[in-house]
């Protein structure tokens, strides 16, 4: 017996998802973002990573290491190791993001979300917003202590 299936109008038009349903681009992408978040709060570690680390570290350099090495040009140490500290935190706490990804994809998140009448770019884009909100957070409570140790800024907003 022989079966001859005829593809629906959609596909054979080209257009693998009906636009008149489904949510849109920013819709999907909040939502995802939201997903990635709450899954950030049922693993802990990834929160505390990007908060003790960046104090830890802060800490360390500010006060171990901090009388051995003299930046010279009349700057305080701390004004020297900030910046360059912040600029570090930014990689430290994005390298995560990569390894989120290929776990939802290792998992299957992905190609349940392929099913769904929703933008595929909003997946990532969602999941982006949210890895941006976490290490936001690091270097928030990052900055925050540098000032309570002793960084000033040297300029103004203008200079």
């Amino acid at each position: 017996m022989t079966t001859v299936t005829r593809p629906s109008k959609d596909v054979a038009a080209g257009s693998a998802v009906d636009r008149t349903t489904g949510a849109g681009f920013m819709t999907a992408s909040l939502q995802s973002a939201k997903r990635t978040i709450l899954q950030f709060f049922r693993t802990p570690q990834l929160l505390m990573l990007g908060t003790i680390q960046g104090a830890l570290f802060l800490f360390m350099f500010r006060y171990i290491f901090g009388g051995a090495i003299n930046p010279g040009g009349g700057l305080d140490y701390v004004d020297f190791l900030v910046p360059g500290f912040l600029a570090t935190g930014i990689l430290w706490l994005g390298m995560p993001a990569a390894t989120g990804v290929a776990e939802d994809a290792a998992t299957g998140l992905h190609d349940r979300l392929r099913s769904l009448p929703i933008p595929r770019a909003s997946v990532m884009f969602g999941r982006s917003i949210a890895d941006t909100a976490l290490t936001m957070w690091g270097l928030f409570v990052t900055t925050v202590l540098a000032f309570i140790v002793g960084f000033r800024l040297n300029a103004d907003v203008a200079e």
